[in-house]
């Protein structure tokens, strides 16, 4: 067994599914609008994210250097303790492991991104003209922007998606867990009242967005429930 194998390193192909997602999880914790327990008093009265590093063990440097497509090293132990940060699978920070699904995105738009970004050497192994490359990054600069709305995540991604559960995470500050959100929801709804969406009456698209979801999910439980019928008469 060689170095690599027993310590783990994560190279530049073998390595750069991870080296995406760990950029994924990064760009939102420090662009999207987090949970307090992420912020800490910065200069004057503005707020500043507690470093990511606290949560995932992973510097600040060490993001760097995969982004440059260096070798990096992350232990079973490390790659256990992100997942669980999001109740993800441990799979999207092995090596070879799988990439985090984002609408629209590709494999070879994120090393597009890459290459023009962080000035990885990817020549030999992205054979795209200059303007592919140009049209990948695009899309991926794009979809960066859109990523850390909670608008665009719930109404592009189910509770199972690892996105939705990064988001998720770094708005709450705690992990997913599908049937606490359920429970939490019954709560809500039992102490919901008129005048709580009267307090949108000047921002119509917000009700649009709130009866868009909340007739999304009564179709998805009463098909689940029509199902649950047919299965037990049968």
């Amino acid at each position: 067994m060689g170095e690599s194998e027993r310590r783990n390193i994560l190279g530049k192909e073998d390595g750069f599914n991870t080296r995406v997602n760990l950029f994924i999880i990064r760009h939102m914790y420090y662009h999207m609008k987090k949970a307090e327990q992420f912020m800490v008093e910065g200069e004057g009265k503005r707020k500043k994210s507690v470093d990511l590093k606290t949560y995932i063990s992973i510097s600040a440097h060490r993001f760097t250097r995969m982004y440059k497509g260096e070798n990096f090293e992350l232990t079973a132990d490390e790659s256990k303790t992100i997942a669980n940060c999001f109740n993800i699978s441990a799979d999207y920070f092995k090596k070879e492991g799988e990439l985090i699904p984002v609408y629209g995105i590709t494999r070879d738009d994120w090393k597009c991104y890459f290459y023009t970004h962080y000035g990885e050497d990817v020549s030999v192994w992205l054979v795209n003209t200059p303007s592919q490359k140009k049209e990948g990054e695009k899309k991926v600069a794009d979809c960066l922007k859109k990523i850390i709305s909670k608008k665009y995540i719930i109404s592009h991604y189910d509770m199972d998606a690892p996105l939705y559960r990064i988001y998720y995470f770094f708005e709450n500050g705690i992990a997913y867990k599908g049937t606490d959100i359920l429970n939490k929801l019954l709560e809500d709804l039992k102490l919901l009242k008129i005048s709580n969406w009267k307090e949108f009456a000047d921002d119509p698209e917000m009700l649009k967005e709130y009866l868009y979801l909340l007739e999304k999910h009564c179709r998805y439980l009463k098909s689940y429930l029509e199902c649950r019928e047919l299965e037990q008469t049968n």
